[in-house]
C-alpha cells in the first residue's frame, strides 16, 4: 500500500534513484548527478522536512519538492516513478503539501509547468492553481556576429542585481542567484558602467541583463552577450524563464538570434489559513 509522508528521512540517493526515474520520460530530458540535485535543491532553498514522498513498502515511489521562503511555498519538483502512474498517487502529494505549507502559515504555492505538459496543467488546475503568467526558455546556439564597440564585463567582487521591468521566476530570484553558481559583471563603456549582467559561465546561462535607461539603444546589450560567449565554457548562451510579457527584452532576444525552446506556464494557488478548533 502507497502512503505519503515527509521526505525528512530519506538519503539523497535514494532520492535521487527516484528523481531519475520520474523523470526519464520527461518533455524536456533531464538527468541529474548527486551534486546537480544537491545543488538544484540548496539553489531553490528546498527542505526536505517540507517536501513529501510516495512509499511502497518502504520505497521512495514519487515526491514533491517544497520550498518555503517567507509567506510563498514553491513546487521545485514533482514526480512520480513511471511504473506508479495512472493511479491517482499526485493527488495525495498535492493535497499532502497544501495541507503541510498552509499548516506552516505559507499564503501562497508557486510552480512551473511546460504548456506541453497539459496533463500535468491539468491536474493542478484541479487543486486550485491557476496560469499568472507564461514564461519563455530563450537559446542562442551560434554565436552572435562581432559588433564594433568598446564594452567590457567586469567582475563584480559580490553579486549585485538590478531591479528592471520583469519580475524573475522563483529559479531566477535574488535569494536562488545568490545561493547558486551565477557571477555578477558590469558592462563597462570607456570606463563607465553602463549596466549588469548576472551569468553562470559553466553552464552558459544568463539569468539577468540590464542597461542604465539613460544608455540604452546603443548596442550595449548586444556588447555584452558577445562578450559573455568569450567567458562561458558551453557552445550556447540560454536565457530561461523570461516573462513573455516583457516585450522589449523578447524582442531584442529574438533579434540578437536567440529562439525559444519552450514556454512554461507559472502557476499560483493562494492558501487559506486553517480554521482555529
Amino acid at each position: 500500500m502507497v502512503v505519503v509522508s515527509s521526505l525528512s528521512e530519506v538519503d539523497i540517493d535514494h532520492l535521487l534513484e527516484t528523481f531519475n526515474d520520474a523523470f526519464s520520460d520527461y518533455d524536456v530530458p533531464m538527468h541529474m548527478d548527486k551534486t546537480q540535485l544537491v545543488r538544484h535543491m540548496h539553489v531553490n532553498g528546498c527542505n526536505l522536512d517540507d517536501s513529501v514522498g510516495l512509499f511502497d513498502d518502504g520505497k521512495l515511489v514519487g515526491f514533491l519538492l517544497v520550498a518555503r521562503r517567507n509567506t510563498i511555498a514553491y513546487d521545485a519538483g514533482t514526480g512520480i516513478r513511471v511504473a506508479y502512474r495512472g493511479q491517482g498517487l499526485a493527488h495525495l502529494l498535492i493535497d499532502h503539501a497544501i495541507r503541510h505549507t498552509t499548516h506552516r502559515g505559507c499564503t501562497s504555492f508557486v510552480l512551473e509547468v511546460l504548456d506541453t505538459n497539459a496533463r500535468a496543467k491539468k491536474l493542478y488546475e484541479k487543486h486550485g492553481f491557476s496560469t499568472v503568467r507564461t514564461l519563455a526558455c530563450h537559446r542562442l546556439e551560434q554565436g552572435i556576429r562581432p559588433a564594433k564597440g568598446t564594452v567590457t564585463l567586469e567582475k563584480q567582487q559580490h553579486l549585485r542585481l538590478r531591479k528592471g521591468a520583469c519580475r524573475p521566476s522563483w529559479q531566477y530570484s535574488e535569494q536562488s542567484l545568490k545561493a547558486g553558481s551565477f557571477t555578477g559583471f558590469d558592462i563597462v563603456c570607456n570606463r563607465e558602467a553602463v549596466g549588469t549582467l548576472c551569468l553562470d559561465t559553466k553552464r552558459g546561462m544568463i539569468a539577468q541583463i540590464f542597461i542604465e535607461p539613460s544608455q540604452r539603444r546603443r548596442g550595449y546589450a548586444k556588447q555584452a552577450l558577445l562578450a559573455a560567449q568569450v567567458l562561458c565554457e558551453t557552445e550556447h548562451l540560454s536565457f530561461y524563464n523570461v516573462d513573455t510579457a516583457c516585450l522589449d527584452l523578447q524582442g531584442f532576444l529574438a533579434a540578437v538570434g536567440f529562439h525559444c525552446l519552450l514556454t512554461q506556464s507559472e502557476m499560483h494557488r493562494i492558501l487559506k489559513p486553517q480554521a482555529k478548533v
